[in-house]
């Protein structure tokens, strides 16, 4: 099986408090128009444009209102990473406890449909909408792991002010699509999601390796 590449956020040597503050100044300055003192990754500046083109407003853009608990409930059994959930949870629950983060399971459509994690980030990721049944498609929260990973199909961290949003700056996200094994579409992701200071490669790793354990699994079913 071909490795996914890994594309993770912090350039190999760079301090992530420095390198997130000169995001910053890279968002400031492309959203006002300015010259950008640095170049932002091609997956980012990619998903910036398709941000800028659809006029979304990264402050106000929220993920979609939530599912109703009926039909959340019904995409949940549609889902065909329902039966790998314990597996998921097995393998990313243990990062997600240690490292301060929040654990996610998104359909293709990048709606939230299990979510589990340390209490006091619990709290954090509702107060920004992240909740389950609520959709974090580009379309509606702009750059984010989630979204982007499925719209790009390919694993992907997202760190700091390369989120579109101002209100997601404080987060690192990691997140790798789940294929179904039959005709490679994308069923869902797999992402880990946490404070900005806990960034890390090998969340993006993680996610990726959870990834492809699922998509082997449902390729033995």
């Amino acid at each position: 099986m071909a490795q996914p590449y890994l594309d993770t956020a912090v350039p190999a040597g760079a301090d992530p408090g420095e390198y997130a503050r000169l995001l910053r100044r890279v968002h400031e300055a492309v959203l006002s128009g300015d010259r950008p003192p640095a170049r932002l990754r091609p997956v980012i500046a990619d998903s910036w444009e398709r941000m800028r083109r659809c006029r979304l407003d990264p402050d106000v853009a929220r993920p979609a209102l939530a599912l109703p608990r009926d039909e959340l409930q019904r995409h949940r059994a549609a889902s065909p990473l329902a039966d790998l959930l314990p597996m998921l949870r097995d393998s990313l629950m243990p990062v997600a406890e240690d490292a301060s983060y929040v654990m996610v399971v998104a359909d293709h459509k990048s709606r939230v449909l299990w979510r589990d994690g340390p209490a006091r980030m619990r709290r954090m990721a509702d107060s920004m909408g992240a909740v389950e049944g609520s959709q974090w498609n580009e379309e509606a929260v702009g750059t984010n792991a989630v979204g982007t990973s499925l719209a790009v199909d390919r694993p992907l961290q997202v760190y700091s002010a390369e989120h579109y949003a101002r209100g997601l700056h404080q987060l690192t996200c990691a997140s790798a699509p789940v294929h179904d094994p039959r005709n490679g579409r994308a069923l869902g992701a797999v992402n880990v999601t946490g404070p900005a200071r806990t960034v890390h490669p090998a969340t993006l790793a993680l996610v990726s390796a959870v990834a492809q354990h699922a998509e082997s699994q449902l390729r033995g079913r």
